[in-house]
């Protein structure tokens, strides 16, 4: 059984929440619902949810502060009516973000992803290790916010002080991040920075080119630069014979 608390200072709000979980996903126990931000971190000292779902916009202490200050004890799902606060999201690293009026096949779909992540866990994998098919992201480019799926990024690359992700499609999505920023959200994954400028999908190396630092070849085919510094990491992380 899944257990869960749910954090919104709208009470009919999150007994809808409640409700369609009941109706929708069956292992899921809702624990205790807060309408007070604040008594969450009260709770979290004696007690160990799985997921926390939190409303963004509550009075005294919002989502996105309250997120930051537990994620390190549970996983944070956003349950909101607006769309501006996604990339706040990505940066947290949540595990979903879900619109208000909430569409159950999202919400099964969340459950699915927690329950993934749930027994990579008691499995006693890393977590930064973990590329399943139920991992997204949510970025924010000038066309809109956009949910991807982890498994689909093969590389990202530094363009000034945007991102470029590409994907397995071939396609393409510009972000107004820093590498550095998809980084702090990427490196929870199965992702590598082996030079400043890119972060690759390690489920998508084809070769490594030897020298001194070296070349990685990908499985799109394009080719990415390892920096000296990284290489001994690099190879590391695949025990070389």
């Amino acid at each position: 059984m899944i257990k869960i608390i749910i954090a919104d200072d709208e009470i009919k709000s999150a007994e809808l929440l409640q409700l369609k979980l009941q109706k929708f996903c069956p292992g899921v126990e809702v624990l205790q619902v807060f309408t007070e931000p604040e008594k969450v971190l009260a709770y979290l000292e004696n007690n160990n949810p799985d997921a926390a779902f939190l409303d963004i916009e509550m009075p005294g202490m919002n989502g996105l502060t309250l997120a930051n200050k537990i994620r390190d004890k549970t996983e944070v799902v956003f349950v909101t009516a607006y769309e501006k606060y996604s990339l706040e999201a990505f940066r947290i690293a949540a595990l979903d973000y879900l619109l208000k009026p909430i569409d159950e096949k999202y919400l099964i779909s969340c459950i699915k992803r927690l329950e993934e992540k749930l027994k990579l866990k008691s499995n006693g994998e890393s977590a930064k290790k973990t590329n399943t098919q139920f991992d997204k992201i949510a970025v924010s480019s000038a066309e809109g916010v956009h949910f991807i799926n982890l498994r689909d990024i093969v590389r990202v690359e530094a363009e000034s002080n945007y991102s470029v992700f590409y994907f397995a499609d071939k396609k393409k999505l510009t972000v107004s991040k820093t590498l550095k920023q998809v980084e702090e959200v990427l490196n929870s994954y199965n992702f590598f920075r082996p030079h400043k400028s890119y972060i690759i999908n390690l489920g998508y190396i084809k070769t490594y080119i030897r020298g001194i630092g070296g070349v990685i070849e990908l499985t799109d085919g394009s080719q990415v630069e390892l920096s000296r510094e990284k290489k001994n990491e690099f190879l590391k992380i695949f025990e070389q014979v």
